[in-house]
C-alpha cells in the first residue's frame, strides 16, 4: 500500500487543528471534547499503521502505562459489590 507524504501531512495538518480548538472545545461540553479525542486517538492509530513505526510501542513508559490500565481493570473488577435482590 502507498501512501504518499501528502496524506500524511494532511492527518497531521487536522490533528493539529483539532488540538488547537481543543480548549473552546473544553467549555462547549464534554461531549464534544470526547469525540474530538477520540478523533485524535484515530488520527494516531491511522498514522501509526499508515507509516508502521512502531517505535512508540517499545519503551518502558509505555509498558508501564499498559500495566497500570491493567491494575485498573482488576480494580474495576473487585470493586463492583453486586445488590441482592
Amino acid at each position: 500500500m502507498n501512501i504518499s507524504k501528502k496524506t500524511i501531512n494532511n492527518f497531521n495538518l487536522l490533528a493539529i487543528s483539532i488540538i488547537s480548538v481543543l480548549p473552546i472545545l473544553f467549555i462547549l461540553g464534554s461531549g464534544i471534547t470526547n469525540l474530538f479525542i477520540v478523533l485524535l486517538d484515530i488520527f494516531f492509530i491511522t498514522t501509526i499503521l499508515l507509516k508502521k513505526e512502531f517505535k512508540h510501542f517499545n519503551n518502558k513508559f509505555f509498558y508501564s502505562l499498559i500495566l497500570f490500565w491493567l491494575i485498573l481493570l482488576i480494580n474495576l473488577a473487585f470493586s463492583i459489590s453486586p445488590q441482592p435482590i
